[in-house]
This record gives C-alpha cells, sequence and structure tokens, in this order.
C-alpha cells in the first residue's frame, strides 16, 4: 500500500500542483489500478493498491487530499505549494528542487489523465479488485 503512495507521489510531483475545492468528489474508487507515466516518450508502468480509505482522503476535501499528497511526496524531497479541487479536477502545485510545477489530474472515478507544465502525462485505470 505504501508503494502506491510513493508512486503517486513522484507522479504528483512530476505533474505539479494539486488545487481542490472545499467540497469533496467521486475522482477515484478503491481497487487495483495500472498507472503509466510517460517521460520523455518513454512509458514507465507501475500497479498498485487503493485502498478504501486512501480513496476516501483523494475523494475529500482540500485537506485531505493536500495531507495524503504531502505524505507521500515528502520522502522525494518536494513539497506542496498549493493544492486546488473542483469536481473531478484538481490542480497541485509543487516544488521539487528549487522549480516550481504546476500540474493538472481529471479524475473520472476508475481512471485518471494528468499533465504537467514539464509535459509530463500519467494515464490510470482501475483494473478491478486490489490483488
Amino acid at each position: 500500500m505504501r508503494a502506491i503512495h510513493h508512486r503517486v507521489a513522484l507522479a504528483v510531483c512530476l505533474l505539479g500542483g494539486v488545487s481542490l475545492s472545499a467540497q469533496g468528489a467521486d475522482r477515484m474508487h478503491p481497487g487495483q489500478w495500472d498507472t503509466t507515466i510517460l517521460v520523455n516518450g518513454k512509458p514507465h508502468t507501475f500497479s498498485a493498491c487503493l485502498t478504501p480509505s486512501e480513496a476516501d482522503a483523494m475523494n475529500g476535501d482540500v485537506a485531505s487530499v493536500r495531507a495524503i499528497v504531502e505524505r507521500d511526496i515528502g520522502p522525494t524531497g518536494c513539497k506542496v505549494v498549493n493544492v486546488r479541487a473542483t469536481g473531478g479536477v484538481v490542480e497541485v502545485t509543487s516544488s521539487c528542487n528549487g522549480k516550481e510545477t504546476m500540474g493538472t489530474t481529471i479524475y473520472r472515478g476508475d481512471s485518471a489523465e494528468s499533465t504537467n507544465a514539464n509535459g509530463v502525462k500519467t494515464l490510470s485505470k482501475r483494473v478491478g479488485p486490489c490483488k
């Protein structure tokens, strides 16, 4: 479970920032997720389990999303500058090695697509229950 946080955190850090409203949304469903990060046109794929409590945090208000993102990117040395969300759209601004980057993720419950200012794209989809 912790592995998904580190990988998601890395994706968030690569993508930039998260921005959320005060209300939660149906952004992510718990289960097994396959994620592909495209960096310089090269895919890096991993699979991880998203627990119900982790999904609840990602579907929650700005404070709960920010808390999970901060916890997960902490080991990378990056810092969350801003988190904002409106419905299924989350914007995160992060600072990595002194450089701020903003990224936008569109969540659709069983899939998500992210892009950041550096051109990094992430595609994620729920593939079923956790293994």
